[in-house]
């Protein structure tokens, strides 16, 4: 069973909005749709009968979804929508794990806890020369 994720990129500016509720046009109510927030991480989870790409928050907040047939057509959505390229920034959820999205916020977490670790001895190198 396929569980992976990405993280997004900062600087990448989404091209397309995700709702939950009726366009305006379908409804007739203009306050129907909810805007959702920009997404952080995305998650391609393998279903019985296709692959959803599920969108989530830096807080786990969910951002959207869509159903795909294939992984092909999974990964060349989230190539379109946030320019996820490369299949190295695609990784695997271990098979142990119970809950996707708890995994991928204590990695991303972790990740940025580095980043800025590694960010202060820089600056503190710096400082020192």
């Amino acid at each position: 069973m396929l569980r992976q994720f990405a993280i997004l990129k900062q600087d990448v500016e989404p091209k397309t909005k995700h709702f939950i509720g009726f366009p305006p046009e379908i409804s007739g109510d203009s306050s129907s749709a909810r805007s959702l927030p920009n997404a952080k991480f995305v998650l391609l989870i393998e279903k019985s009968d296709g692959f959803s790409l599920y969108r989530y928050d830096v807080d786990g907040n969910f951002a959207g979804d869509t159903f795909h047939g294939t992984i092909p057509n999974a990964k060349g959505q989230a190539k379109f929508e946030y320019n996820i390229k490369s299949e190295s920034q695609w990784i695997s959820i271990p098979k142990d794990e119970k809950s996707e999205i708890n995994y991928v916020i204590r990695y991303y977490k972790a990740r940025e806890q580095r980043r800025a670790q590694k960010k202060e001895q820089d600056e503190n190198n710096i400082i020192d020369n």
